[in-house]
């Protein structure tokens, strides 16, 4: 005789709905999270403006700049963040303020400090680079790039020529009331590169790379350069 007996068909409708509500629920998770689990776009960087001043500060060291001179040696650059993501400096492999006017212009790069150690060589100088920080650039924050260069030094000399941006303590990128974005204790190892610094009249741009210092992130709006008027300030190197 035969004692086996087949599940009956009640309890088999009851199964399949189980499992098809087990299957749908699964399968519904999985739909209604998939929008977290897909990258986002990030959301544009939108600048409100650039404005480019030369020579508003010149450097503390030895007197500072030439007490005849019309302007000092340091040059600014302001750029005022108006939307999109933050741009924090340990995610950002460089920044790069590029001008021209015609046929003539150059640049200057100011690498991420991480990407250089303390036993960094210097194109022009020796020493180490010292201690650095970083910081963050967020909406409403304006940034100063601060770039140097070797016009109207002590004694109206300027050494070496020719006139060009130079390593230097007081180049330097600061956000908001001074805090730092880029900044090193010592000389600032910059690239530079062109056949002048930035004169009045130049159309000026800043560019943001992503952390290996290539791809490009952001552009701020073009601007061209003016010469600062009234007194010249003479600093010293901003520190950490």
């Amino acid at each position: 005789m035969n004692h086996e007996r087949g599940v009956t068909a009640p309890l088999s409708e009851i199964l399949l709905v189980v499992i098809v509500v087990i299957v749908s629920a699964t399968l519904g998770a999985f739909v209604f999270d998939l929008p977290s689990r897909i990258s986002q776009p990030a959301e544009p960087h939108v600048f409100s403006d650039t404005t480019v001043v030369l020579g508003p500060e010149s450097r503390a060291w030895a007197g500072g700049r030439n007490a005849s001179a019309t302007r000092g040696e340091i040059d600014h650059v302001y750029v005022d963040f108006e939307g999109g993501e933050p741009f924090r400096g340990n995610e950002i492999g460089s920044i790069e303020v590029v001008w021209t006017n015609g046929t003539a212009g150059g640049s200057v790069v100011f690498p991420h400090p991480g990407r250089f150690d303390e036993e960094t060589a210097q194109q022009d100088h020796g020493g180490t680079v010292g201690e650095f920080c970083t910081g963050d650039f967020e909406v409403g924050d304006t940034m100063r790039i601060r770039l140097v260069h070797n016009s109207w030094q002590e004694g109206g000399q300027t050494d070496p020529p020719p006139v060009r941006y130079v390593e230097s303590g007081t180049n330097d990128i600061s956000v908001g009331d001074g805090e730092p974005f880029f900044r090193v204790e010592n000389r600032y190892p910059i690239e530079y590169s062109g056949d002048r610094p930035i004169r009045p009249g130049d159309r000026v741009t800043v560019r943001f790379y992503g952390p290996e210092g290539k791809l490009l992130v952001a552009e701020s709006p073009e601007a061209r350069a003016s010469v600062h008027t009234g007194p010249v300030t003479n600093i010293s190197a901003p520190g950490c």
